[in-house]
């Protein structure tokens, strides 16, 4: 951890700059009071990192963890919690960078070139540390208004990807036979999984995506 004033003063310029961002946001009625209590968690956040009182750590935590309660419980707010993770990141001194967004596997062409478009911004900005440094405000509201473009495409990824007629190119972005590449596999009890060319193996063998086992789309879809 590193507690020093350059870093305590990053974490407060990007929390305060979160917590404008929050209280400006077009949402609907019953949203806005979620957004002005999420806003106020970050302005606690950076008050802590401003005061002159004796720091604690669990100023910061815990108005974090409250914030990422509400985040995950009003998707409707935009807000993806990977926000906290680059309001905390000045003051991790082991993180070099936050890690990006887990793949959306989108089945639609049209969805995946979006995906591709906001994961290189992402990158790019993730990988710009002086306009991170000198221009904050400018840098972080890139970074927020990104992330909350991605929250929307999650959103538009997961509706198309339930339509039935998806289904098999879902299930093609996320398994593949390590013998034959092919798709129809069926996943059985105690984790094992075959192919129909006759391969078998432990279920993670044929997973060609990033999910746990237990919590891909088409495991869930296959299994027998």
């Amino acid at each position: 951890m590193n507690s020093s004033a350059p870093a305590l003063s990053a974490v407060a310029t990007r929390a305060r700059i979160a917590a404008d961002v929050c209280r400006t946001r077009y949402a609907a009625p019953e949203t806005l009071p979620v957004l002005q209590t999420i806003a106020a968690h970050f302005d606690t956040i950076a008050d802590a990192c401003c005061s002159t009182a004796p720091f604690n750590i669990d100023h910061i935590t815990q108005p974090l963890t409250q914030a990422h309660a509400l985040m995950t419980a009003h998707r409707d707010a935009r807000l993806p919690v990977k926000v906290n993770s680059y309001v905390f990141q000045p003051f991790d001194s082991q993180a070099s960078s936050v890690p990006l967004p887990a793949p959306l596997y989108p089945a639609s062409d049209q969805l995946t070139a979006q995906e591709l478009v906001l994961r290189a911004r992402l990158i790019r900005l993730n990988a710009d540390t002086t306009a991170a440094v000198e221009d904050t405000d400018r840098w972080f509201r890139a970074v927020l208004a990104t992330l909350a473009a991605w929250s929307r495409l999650a959103g538009e990824v997961d509706a198309d990807n339930r339509r039935p007629s998806n289904r098999h190119a879902v299930i093609a972005k996320h398994i593949a036979c390590p013998e034959c590449s092919g798709h129809d596999i069926r996943f059985g009890v105690r984790n094992w999984a075959t192919c129909t060319c006759g391969y078998g193996d432990i279920w993670g063998a044929f997973l060609a995506c990033f999910c746990f086992s237990h919590e891909c789309p088409a495991v869930a879809a296959l299994t027998i």
